[in-house]
Order: structure tokens, then C-alpha cells, then sequence
């Protein structure tokens, strides 16, 4: 089979189809960051004067400072101590919390893994 012929400058053509097409690709993921960093910052907001709510309203900071108050009492009733301690938490506002923490996290390293490329030039090209 006779070898076959390219033509001039294919090469070239892909390098900068495949370029154009990762540019685009991380502008899209830039946008979609930026989008989710500002809907959870949102909801991380939320979610922490949610957290917040649930600690007064559970009284966990009354069962909480009676181990800084009173630390001998506290050490002879642990047991008596821990229970309502731990009912008293509210779960659900420090889960709510967290995802929300997590999810900015995530996204914000996300931007800066795309964004890198734009503000670095490379000298490998």
C-alpha cells in the first residue's frame, strides 16, 4: 500500500481545533462554577443562620456552658450530662452546613483548576 500523502498544515489544524475545543470546554466549567459558587455562598448563608437558630432554640448552649461554669459537676455527671447534650444538637443544621461549605469548596477549586490555563500561559506551545 502506497504511503499516503497529509496535507500541509493538518497538524497545526488539529493542535488548534483541539485548543479551541479545551478553551471552551473550561470557559463552560468557569461559568458553572462561578453560577454554583454563587447559589451555595447563598445557601451556605442560609444555612448557617439556620445552624445557629437550631442552637438556641435547642438550648445546647445551656447544657454547653455548664461544662465551663461548673467543671467539677460536670465531670461527676457526665453520663447525666452527655444525653441531653447530644439530643440537644441539631443535626440537621451543621449537615445542611456542611454540604453547603462543601459544595462552595468544591466549586471554588473547580474555577481555579480552569481558570489556571488563562491566567498562566503555558510554554509548552
Amino acid at each position: 500500500m502506497d504511503r499516503l500523502e497529509l496535507p500541509k498544515g493538518l497538524r497545526g489544524k488539529i493542535i488548534a481545533s483541539i485548543k479551541s475545543e479545551e478553551i471552551r470546554r473550561a470557559r463552560m466549567y468557569v461559568f458553572v462554577a462561578l453560577a454554583t459558587i454563587a447559589t451555595s455562598s447563598l445557601g451556605a448563608v442560609f444555612a448557617f443562620k439556620y445552624m445557629l437558630q437550631g442552637f438556641y432554640q435547642s438550648s445546647f448552649y445551656s447544657y454547653f456552658s455548664l461544662i465551663f461554669s461548673d467543671p467539677d459537676i460536670a465531670v461527676s455527671y457526665w453520663k447525666e450530662l452527655s444525653l441531653p447534650l447530644i439530643e440537644t444538637v441539631p443535626f440537621v443544621g451543621i449537615t445542611l452546613a456542611l454540604i453547603a461549605l462543601a459544595t462552595l469548596l468544591t466549586s471554588m477549586r473547580v474555577l481555579v483548576n480552569n481558570a489556571k490555563p488563562h491566567l498562566m500561559p503555558s510554554f509548552n506551545n
